[in-house]
């Protein structure tokens, strides 16, 4: 049987980085509740979040137990539903640190890119005034919902190499951009309805590629 030893870069945010972050905390990180923050912030905490998250598991309970007995040593410390959001927000923060995100960019591009077949397909069936108007905002909010959300999930999974990688992003989404724009003009001169099947089309394998991206959640 062979051993091998790795090593991981853990980031432990700091007092007055996670006050900043959370200023309706801060007192209490600062008083009565230092020692449940000097309980969160340990690497040995990420690592049994990070091993939970893998699971499916909340991250908060890598160390719920322990804080919840250790308040209860405290004489007079009432371990309130303040406290509770209290100890979920330093482990929202120690996660964040280390590359990790609460809300899921995924959920936002699945919605984005369902959106969009709908959209497009909605130009193939409607063209009231009202249905165009309707689809054209639709649109906007496609847009909205998913190129702020693509160039962060791109940071999130670069890890320290957030600049090379949102350069090559931006690259890519540059030189696709001509092929795509040729492919649509033609298909556009052969038949409206036919380009906007295909953009359906191109919506459509985006949202199942997108299962295959592993994302860094807690």
């Amino acid at each position: 049987m062979k051993t091998k030893t790795y090593s991981k870069e853990i980031h432990i945010p700091e007092l007055k980085e996670f006050a900043a972050a959370y200023p309706q905390f801060a007192g209490l990180a600062k008083g009565e509740g230092k020692f449940l923050f000097d309980i969160v912030m340990k690497p040995e905490t990420f690592i049994q979040a990070m091993v939970l998250t893998e699971y499916g598991m909340p991250a908060v309970t890598s160390v719920a137990e322990v804080c919840f007995n250790e308040a209860k040593k405290r004489r007079g410390f009432n371990f309130t539903g303040r406290v509770k959001q209290f100890i979920g927000a330093m482990i929202a923060s120690l996660m964040t640190a280390n590359g990790y995100n609460k809300t899921g960019r995924k959920k936002l591009l699945f919605l984005g890119y369902l959106l969009f077949f709908f959209v497009a397909i909605g130009f193939v069936f409607f063209d009231s005034l009202l249905a165009l108007f309707v689809l054209f905002a639709l649109y906007g909010l496609v847009y909205a919902i998913t190129n702020p959300v693509h160039r962060a999930l791109a940071a999130d999974l670069a890890g320290d190499m957030k600049g090379t990688a949102l350069g090559f992003f931006h690259t890519s989404i540059g030189l696709a951009a001509i092929p795509g724009g040729l492919i649509a003009g033609l298909l556009w001169n052969v038949n409206s309805d036919l380009m906007f099947k295909y953009l359906a089309f191109v919506a459509l394998i985006a949202f199942i590629l997108l299962f295959f991206v592993k994302e860094k959640r807690f």
